[in-house]
């Protein structure tokens, strides 16, 4: 089994937002936000060449496939390291959103919650809709790690 971490966002949307490909549009933006805070050599168009791409959170989940030389084993048939699964889908502005990281993103679930939360404040989309994080719990133990000030470590599942 797949060691991983589930968190639940309550998130607070300041307008209506589009309920089609949100999952889609909020890793999207979050990738973006996450290079925009993290990149140590913006003027990269890839990260293919970068010094810091085996450690950096960005190059982990957004940039493509090392090399195979590079490869320890075939990544072909597992998930990728960060997921998104929204629920209430254009139900009012109060969204539910589950975020899934497996094993090699742990090292950087600050950056990712970081990026979430300054994302709300420029906001998503063509219509740049903002959001709060309300509270992020941890679904296995239904421990609020994240109450707007502080962050707890989840608890890690297989």
């Amino acid at each position: 089994m797949i060691p991983y971490i589930r968190l639940h966002l309550h998130v607070e949307f300041i307008d209506r937002i589009s309920p089609y490909f949100l999952e889609a549009l909020i890793r999207g933006a979050v990738g973006y936000k996450l290079r925009e805070l993290i990149c140590i050599n913006k003027k990269q168009k890839n990260c293919h060449d970068c010094l810091i791409k085996k450690t950096c959170a960005f190059a982990i989940v957004y940039a493509s496939e090392p090399d195979s030389a590079d490869r320890v084993i075939d990544t072909s048939s597992l998930p990728p390291p960060l997921n998104f699964f929204i629920y209430k889908k254009g139900i009012g502005s109060h969204e539910f959103i589950e975020m899934t990281l497996f094993k090699p993103m742990f090292p950087y679930i600050q950056h990712i919650l970081f990026a979430l939360i300054e994302l709300g404040k420029e906001g998503i989309g063509r219509e740049r809709v903002q959001y709060q994080i309300l509270k992020i719990t941890d679904p296995s133990t239904d421990k609020v790690i994240f109450n707007g000030t502080s962050l707890d470590n989840p608890q890690v599942c297989s």
